[in-house]
């Protein structure tokens, strides 16, 4: 299961994908942090195809968790490159881009 919370921006549309677990977490290496607070995280609870469709709609897109990692590169919206890890949590940003 996945927190996941849509940012409806307008033209663009910002969703966070975090593993259940993690919500309300803060890890920190070195001068980065990631701190996975409800306030902004904390959205709706769903399963992997839900959540698959909520990344669907994203302009931008950001996960958080190994098996929302896992999810966004199987779904081929993000690039294994991409993926960056604090205290061994891996996470990724997505941001589509228009001409």
């Amino acid at each position: 299961m996945f927190w996941v919370r849509v940012h409806d921006l307008g033209e663009h549309v910002f969703v966070t994908v975090v593993d259940k677990e993690l919500l309300g977490k803060r890890f920190k290496e070195g001068d980065i942090i990631l701190d996975i607070n409800e306030d902004f995280f904390k959205g709706e609870l769903l399963d992997e195809e839900l959540a698959l469709a909520r990344m669907e709609a994203a302009t931008s897109l950001y996960v958080i968790g190994k098996r929302a990692v896992k999810l966004a590169v199987e779904g081929e919206f993000i690039h294994p490159a991409a993926i960056k890890k604090v205290e061994g949590v891996p996470y990724a940003q997505m941001l589509l881009l228009y001409a």
